[in-house]
């Protein structure tokens, strides 16, 4: 290799080095970022002693998997959210929020398929969880419909939950703290009307 093709080589390789460099802030930027629903605050308390079985039937078209969506309401049309996920499929997440807040309140709650709650079953379906945009305003929207069936027979038809929350601007902190305030005041509703019912 001559003085020339080695100067080259040379050229070659910072140039590649410094483009990599540069490039770093971006691929950072990039990097997906996950969040979750944030633990109910609610003032909910349940004194009796009462197993309930809590399971996840089904999830909207749409939010079936770990992203995150947002629903225009000008044009109806549904876009995810670039690198904002949930750190596991909608389901799960919403699933595991539920049974964790539900045994804060003073529940005691089966998640297992393969165990049998004797007393109450909780079935519920996620039919949205999404963001709004109209162009003047944002919102965050959580909604869930529930039955909760005693020893085999409905006793109740169903428990809607569905509530509102603004958001200022599309990011992922903001969209985290609005889809958690909708779910928590989405869960005081359905705590609340549990209790009622049992």
């Amino acid at each position: 290799m001559n003085i020339k093709h080695i100067i080259k080589f040379g050229v070659v390789v910072n140039t590649l080095l410094l483009s990599a460099c540069l490039s770093l802030p971006d691929q950072q930027q990039n990097m997906q970022q996950h969040f979750n629903l944030k633990a109910a605050n609610s003032a909910c308390k349940n004194s009796q002693s009462e197993i309930i079985k809590l399971t996840i039937t089904n999830v909207a078209t749409g939010l079936n998997n770990d992203r995150v969506i947002q629903l225009s309401n000008q044009t109806g049309e549904v876009v995810y959210l670039r690198n904002m996920r949930w750190p596991n499929e909608l389901q799960t997440v919403v699933q595991q929020r539920l049974a964790a807040d539900l045994e804060k309140a003073g529940f005691s709650v089966i998640t297992s398929h393969y165990q049998f709650a004797s007393s109450k079953q909780l079935l519920c379906e996620v039919r949205a969880l999404n963001l709004i945009s109209d162009g003047s305003q944002n919102q965050a929207h959580f909604a869930l419909s529930c039955n909760l069936l005693s020893k085999g027979k409905q006793s109740l038809k169903n428990i809607k939950v569905n509530q509102l929350s603004h958001i200022d601007q599309l990011s992922s902190v903001s969209i985290n703290q609005a889809l958690s305030e909708s779910y928590n005041l989405g869960f005081d509703q359905l705590c609340r009307k549990l209790i009622h019912k049992s």
